[in-house]
């Protein structure tokens, strides 16, 4: 298609010199819809869509608000998150603590919330088609299985299918609220095992995929 990369948000530069009509990336590696996720060390949800709100003034200010709120509306917006906000009661002092407060489900809905209120935020500024990815079983990650503890994988991979359960629910609910709101799921398990497949035909030497880490 001959597209040019996406430019992250906070690259040099990419805020002013870039042509943000091709998109921008307002991703942050490790970060999760729930503030307390990694906090401090990246960029969470919330963050991101105040991020999102400056780089729409930024484009009113340069191209106006007729070709701002059109260039919105046609704009897709795609959410891969989540996965970490699940991970973190388990891996940061090798116990689920977040559990000891909450059930399952009401710590998947509190997850979901978040990302929804973002979706909501989106919309309000202007934002109409949205895409999002579903977590993989996270009890079956290779980072995951070197805890080699049956129990904490397997409550893994239930928060993951949860919250894969819920967030069709949650999206409807936005669709029928929102006017002319669009959302698309698409299973991440999906692309998780098509990538892990490619990987083993293309590992040539490197260690094998399927053995935990």
């Amino acid at each position: 298609m001959k597209l040019p990369f996406i430019p992250p948000l906070l690259q040099p530069a990419a805020v002013g010199e870039k042509d943000l009509t091709v998109g921008i990336n307002f991703a942050s590696g490790g970060a999760g819809a729930l503030v307390n996720t990694y906090q401090g060390r990246v960029l969470e949800l919330l963050t991101q869509l105040k991020y999102f709100k400056d780089v729409k003034k930024h484009l009113r200010k340069k191209h106006g608000s007729s070709k701002t709120t059109k260039l919105l509306s046609r704009s897709v917006y795609m959410f891969s998150i989540g996965g970490n906000d699940y991970l973190v009661p388990f891996v940061a002092n090798g116990k689920s603590q977040m559990l000891e407060f909450y059930t399952k489900k009401d710590y998947v809905s509190m997850v979901i919330g978040n990302l929804t209120t973002v979706l909501k935020g989106i919309y309000y500024e202007g934002g109409r088609k949205f895409v999002t990815i579903t977590v993989p079983p996270l009890g079956r990650l290779p980072y995951t299985r070197g805890y080699n503890n049956g129990n904490r994988t397997s409550e893994l991979t239930e928060l993951a299918r949860l919250r894969n359960k819920a967030l069709p629910k949650a999206l409807k609910k936005l669709q029928n609220e929102l006017k002319d709101f669009k959302v698309d799921g698409r299973d991440g398990r999906v692309l998780w095992v098509r990538a892990v497949q490619r990987s083993v035909e293309l590992r040539r030497g490197w260690v094998p995929v399927m053995q935990r880490c």
